[in-house]
């Protein structure tokens, strides 16, 4: 593993390999505001067009119409072990952090004060899918980490789910 060198006082991480291919090239470190984390990115002019070039799309080879997910959250680990193919939902699946609205401190759970229980709900292709009320908030979070996994795979349920086995 080695590291290029980024704006900001940022590091990228890469294999070896990538570090021949893309060491030698100028890279930026840009901030996201909607997951709050730094991308190595590279802006390139294309007949007369300027583009941006994340650094972890570059080294996964682009995939058309596939987006590139971070297996362990660290947008700046760009180790192919770290980088998987993926599609949009299983991108968003796999975000870390919460809803800015989310009160309960889990993703998927939220109290229903009309019936003084926990709510667990899950979206699919855009559809609620409403898991059930529980007396407990770690039962609702379990819920929502299975669903989560049964619907995503390897893509969901890791957080919760340790949360979950913490709590019980």
């Amino acid at each position: 593993m080695k590291k290029i060198p980024l704006t900001q006082g940022q590091f990228a991480k890469v294999d070896d390999e990538d570090f021949e291919r893309f060491g030698r090239l100028k890279w930026c470190a840009m901030f996201a505001k909607s997951n709050k984390s730094f991308y190595a990115v590279r802006s390139t002019t294309i007949c007369h067009r300027e583009r941006s070039n994340l650094l972890h799309r570059a080294i996964m080879g682009n995939p058309p119409g596939m987006y590139v997910d971070h297996k362990n959250h660290d947008t700046l680990d760009c180790r192919k072990e770290n980088l998987r193919a993926c599609s949009n939902s299983q991108n968003l699946s796999n975000r870390k952090g919460l809803d800015a609205n989310n009160k309960s401190g889990i993703r998927g759970v939220s109290w229903k004060k009309r019936d003084r229980r926990w709510s667990a709900q899950i979206k699919v292709n855009l559809k609620a899918i409403h898991l059930g009320y529980f007396t407990e908030k770690a039962s609702a979070a379990s819920a929502y980490a299975a669903a989560n996994k049964k619907y995503f795979g390897d893509f969901g349920g890791r957080i919760l789910l340790f949360f979950c086995q913490l709590k019980s």
